[in-house]
């Protein structure tokens, strides 16, 4: 069963290539009595593949059947296609090669209009080099020197066969008989580059990769690659025949070692030192040894090479020795409250290593590159003695206390934040520059803030709670390589004191020289942002900030531009409601003198009414169903006619309208729509002349959580809403 299914595969292989081989081929190699020698070989293999499929079907049932690749991916349908894909092409040659010879011999004895044009199949050309002499010759054996077709037809097969960048440099060309040889001509002068077709074929044979192991696939295509280039080169009038010693060793060094050592000895073996190897040797050594890999391939076990790696996941919960708490050992406070001494007994008597305290190896297999902060020894930080004199310190830094050691060495097991630091006992503090300031929020009210004037700050910050409870904007400066406290400062500090003409910039002069500070204006200097954040995470601040969240139901005021308080402040004057409880709006201009006066869009206004008639007279139910709306519009009095007098205003205002189908809605499938962006002659509309106004409608944050508080939840639409203001 594994041998037939083998060579099952063998024949699949041999087919497939078949075709790739046939587009390979060199013009000079297609002649009649090749394409038949192929074709009568092909239609053997078919034979035998169809027959060893006869045998495997007899079979079907055994479960190596079933589970082989063969019968997963129905390797006998996709041969079958290939083979008459395949067979297809060769036909087709023939074909070719019989009607060429016809068009020679009754030249002049048809008429254009009788000829049946036939099925010329050409591979089409997309703009690749390396495809280039195939299609010209193809093309001019078959379509360019056929006489029995005009220039027209030459015209179009040559059109039909390009793609690509090829097709792109004529589309602009129409087909004609005048524009045919122009367009052959322009093709060949683009394409027809021997010096640049030179250049891609060595280019691709120089580019051969080198070969990862003994594989009778890399060395069957590494020949076919070498030929092709090959015939290339000799099509091109390149001469190659003296290039066998610089070929072989080329290719014998992309060859796996083991065929390597197998070609010095065939060569020594064939011929004396005097005698160079020819570039024929060469191939048919690689054809014997890719034979001979072949056999032994198919002798190996049909193993799928994608096999399935196991994948481990390990799940660590971190349990403390010492305490049998869920933390780490490095972090259980009972361990570090214990002095130096008992940690490292314990930690001896419990078989752990001195670096990580896992239990897992000891301190000698250890992985962890972290070494004790106070020595640079292999031993945990917690482990240090407390009489060991540390290394490399600085003088003037006195030793952590061993709580202050903890800490560090709770931070540096994890191996992912490193903190350096160093302490110091002082009885002298500093004194900051702090000043209360009164800060006045969007909503009016004021706060008392606590601001601190900080001279080594190039920017100013705001802690996020101000920010919310300001509800103010969030907006969107070369690197400090030392930082100064302020007890630093003030010892620098000497008289005198200079400011710029527009009092943003001081220059202090101090004992390091003078110093610049304040805002500057116009600087034309890039600078480059370095933000850092420190963020605690406190599990009882989150869970109150939800609580908060969703207790505040009520959207807070939005903050508003100048253009939009204005607009709102307009309404709130000018809006009034009438007897009937309607609301009365006046249309908030930006000028006084609106510039919409002086343009005229009657005009408009009609081309669009006919365009909207011819096209409601070409559908009777729209035109039925915009008569209704209409209509509704007079009968609710949402508008009227104009009188003879008002039609001829200068002052009026003509405004475009169209018919929005919804043939998805159930209740108003056409609706009229006007249009007030619609500009005039000088380029105005009557939206520019008015002022925009806020979002009107709440966040939909607090819609939702307005939404849950209830158990029922009504959704209304109120109809016409928006007619309902006069």
């Amino acid at each position: 069963m594994e041998g037939l299914l083998q060579f099952q595969d063998d024949i699949s292989d041999i087919i497939s290539k078949a075709r790739k081989n046939l587009k390979k081929s060199p013009q000079e190699r297609l002649t009649p009595s090749y394409v038949q020698i192929r074709l009568t070989n092909l239609d053997e293999l078919w034979q035998q593949f169809n027959k060893t499929h006869e045998t495997l079907v007899r079979e079907s049932e055994s479960k190596e059947f079933r589970s082989s690749q063969y019968y997963v991916k129905n390797v006998y349908d996709s041969t079958e296609e290939c083979f008459i894909d395949c067979k297809a092409e060769f036909l087709s040659l023939l074909h070719s090669f019989k009607s060429e010879g016809s068009c020679e011999n009754t030249e002049g004895k048809t008429s254009s209009s009788q000829v049946k044009l036939p099925k010329i199949i050409i591979p089409t050309f997309s703009g690749n080099y390396l495809e280039w002499v195939t299609f010209r010759d193809l093309f001019t054996s078959l379509v360019h020197n056929c006489q029995s077709l005009d220039n027209v037809q030459k015209m179009y097969y040559l059109k039909g066969y390009l793609t690509g960048e090829a097709e792109q440099l004529l589309r602009q060309i129409p087909i004609s008989s005048e524009n045919y040889q122009t367009a052959w001509e322009t093709i060949k002068s683009r394409y027809d580059n021997k010096k640049f077709l030179t250049k891609n074929i060595l280019q691709r044979l120089f580019n051969l990769r080198n070969a990862t192991g003994e594989s009778a696939q890399y060395l069957k295509c590494l020949i076919d690659t070498t030929c092709d280039c090959l015939n290339g080169l000799s099509n091109l009038g390149v001469n190659v025949s003296n290039w066998d010693v610089m070929l072989i060793f080329m290719l014998s060094l992309k060859l796996d070692q083991e065929s390597r050592r197998q070609w010095e000895f065939f060569s020594s073996n064939n011929s004396s030192s005097d005698v160079l190897p020819t570039f024929e040797e060469f191939k048919k050594f690689l054809t014997d040894r890719a034979r001979a890999l072949e056999a032994l391939e198919a002798n190996k076990p049909n193993v799928s090479k994608q096999q399935v790696r196991p994948k481990t996941l390990h799940v660590v919960n971190f349990k403390c020795p010492y305490c049998s708490e869920d933390h780490k050992l490095s972090s259980c406070k009972k361990f570090i409250s214990k002095d130096s001494e008992s940690r490292r007994d314990f930690v001896r008597d419990n078989h752990l290593c001195f670096n990580c305290f896992s239990s897992t190896h000891l301190a000698r297999y250890c992985k962890n590159y972290i070494q004790c902060r106070t020595c640079k020894k292999r031993h945990h930080t917690l482990l240090h003695p407390v009489n060991s004199k540390p290394a490399n310190t600085n003088a003037n830094n006195q030793e952590p206390s061993s709580s202050e050691t903890g800490q560090s060495g709770a931070t540096s097991v994890q191996g992912q934040v490193m903190t350096c630091f160093s302490t110091g006992r002082s009885y002298e503090q500093v004194l900051l520059a702090t000043a209360l300031v009164q800060a006045k929020a969007q909503n009016g009210r004021n706060y008392t803030l606590r601001a601190l004037l900080d001279q080594g700050s190039q920017a100013s910050f705001v802690t996020e709670a101000t920010v919310q409870y300001l509800n103010l904007k969030k907006v969107s400066d070369k690197g400090i390589d030392l930082l100064l406290g302020a007890e630093v400062y003030t010892q620098v500090l000497r008289d005198g004191i200079r400011r710029s003409p527009n009092g943003l910039t001081v220059a202090q002069f101090t004992a390091l020289g003078w110093v610049l500070s304040g805002g500057i204006t116009n600087a034309k200097i890039p600078r480059s942002n370095i933000v850092t954040f420190h963020s605690r995470i406190d599990d009882d601040a989150l869970l109150r900030r939800s609580w908060e969240l969703e207790s505040d139901t009520e959207p807070t005021k939005p903050l508003l531009t100048e253009e939009e308080i204005q607009c709102e402040d307009y309404y709130s004057k000018t809006t009034y409601r009438d007897v009937d409880g309607r609301f009365v709006v006046r249309l908030p201009f930006k000028p006084k003198d609106p510039s919409y006066k002086h343009d005229t869009y009657r005009e408009i206004a009609e081309k669009r009414l006919n365009s909207l008639e011819a096209k409601l007279n070409r559908n009777t139910e729209l035109k039925n169903k915009y008569k209704e709306v209409m209509n509704e519009y007079l009968e609710l009095q949402h508008m009227e006619r104009v009188s003879d007098p008002q039609k001829y205003l200068e002052t009026a205002l003509y405004l475009p309208h169209h018919a929005v189908v919804r043939s998805d809605k159930d209740t108003t499938k056409v609706r009229v729509v006007f249009d007030a962006s619609c500009k005039g002659r000088y380029g105005v509309s009557l939206n520019n002349n008015l002022l925009t106004g806020p979002t009107l409608q709440a966040d939909l944050r607090y819609i939702i959580l307005r939404w849950r508080l209830s158990p029922i939840c009504l959704a209304a639409d109120i109809i016409k809403m928006y007619r309902q203001a006069k």
